[in-house]
């Protein structure tokens, strides 16, 4: 990344060392006059991701592919890709982890977009999943209808259901994380 200084501000430039030479592109204008607004002023960290996206691009051009398309949009579409991905690495409790998921993931978070996840709406429902009470066991397909009595005397109850809802924060966690580094999603 470059910043050349002009009459009238600044301009950011990527450049990439290529076959023997240099390519260059201005990415965007410098915020020296006004304040970066994301699209036709950008700050050093708004030019950085603009020089990416142009070094991505020249790589799957010079590689004959077709762009990645964007991120999952929702926690559902992450947790999905996750599962595929985890199924294709040989994950031996795949059973299990889609139970989590649709135990306890996916009615609550399911539908809620990846830029709005925040680290206290995640700490929110972490502990209202660790606060509810312990969901029974059913036949298979039969619905999930009742749940145990909460004994707020009940250490060794409370402890499990900590216990239970730090292994589902793994699995959301191992989801998110997942996302990101494949596509980028919320960055």
């Amino acid at each position: 990344m470059r910043y050349y200084r002009g009459r009238r501000g600044g301009t950011w430039v990527a450049r990439l060392y290529q076959d023997g030479r240099y390519r260059k592109s201005a990415v965007g204008t410098a915020d020296d006059m006004s304040d970066a607004d994301g699209v036709a002023i950008l700050s050093f960290a708004q030019a950085q991701a603009a020089a990416r996206k142009w070094f991505a691009k020249l790589a799957c051009d010079a590689a004959g592919i077709e762009p990645a398309a964007p991120g999952p949009s929702r926690v559902r579409d992450a947790i999905s890709d996750y599962l595929v991905d985890y199924k294709r690495r040989g994950g031996k409790a795949l059973g299990a982890t889609e139970a989590t998921v649709n135990a306890h993931i996916l009615p609550t978070l399911g539908d809620v977009e990846l830029d709005r996840v925040t680290a206290r709406r995640i700490r929110e429902w972490h502990s209202g999943l660790a606060d509810a009470p312990a969901r029974l066991r059913t036949k298979d397909g039969a619905s999930q209808p009742k749940t145990r009595a909460l004994d707020s005397g009940d250490i060794e109850g409370m402890r499990r259901r900590r216990a239970t809802a730090n292994r589902v924060l793994t699995v959301l966690k191992a989801a998110l994380n997942h996302a990101f580094r494949e596509r980028g999603a919320g960055s």
